[in-house]
């Protein structure tokens, strides 16, 4: 390589690499400073803790909750997004009151509304910070797929 271009990279990089030369690409604005430590469907909170991890729901079953376990997101209004096949169906504004704050929504269920149900964590600013998904089926193809 000739010694020009190789001088031309090295002070380039050095450029680049300390900021005095825009790369074009930026940050996110606005990134998140918090975050979720645990998000999950369940059927039932006990103490403020799920009781089991639902990942496919048998439509006999007509409610499930979205819990999260949030970090540093003290004083902001979160919203547990909840989509059914990719259409929004309800938006769940949860203040969080400390660093560390569990929470959860619950979705009654229509047994007739088959398919992937989605609950999304989204902060003031718009960001996602989670995404979680279950399938909700006919009863007999859950019962058929729940190990014994």
């Amino acid at each position: 390589m000739n010694k020009k271009i190789a001088s031309f990279c090295f002070v380039f990089f050095v450029f680049v690499s300390t900021g005095f030369v825009s790369t074009g690409i930026a940050a996110p604005a606005n990134k998140p400073l918090g975050s979720v430590a645990r998000a999950q469907f369940t059927t039932l909170i006990i103490n403020k803790e799920p009781v089991d991890q639902v990942v496919l729901l048998g439509n006999d079953v007509t409610q499930v909750h979205y819990f999260t376990d949030l970090r540093h997101l003290t004083g902001q209004t979160i919203t547990h997004r909840w989509e059914y096949n990719g259409d929004i169906v309800s938006d769940v504004s949860i203040l969080v009151e400390g660093p560390r704050w569990r929470t959860y929504s619950r979705m009654i269920l229509d047994p007739s509304l088959l398919g992937k149900w989605t609950a999304l964590v989204v902060d003031e600013s718009g960001w996602v910070l989670k995404a979680t998904m279950f399938e909700y089926v006919p009863a007999q193809l859950a019962r058929e797929k729940v190990p014994q």
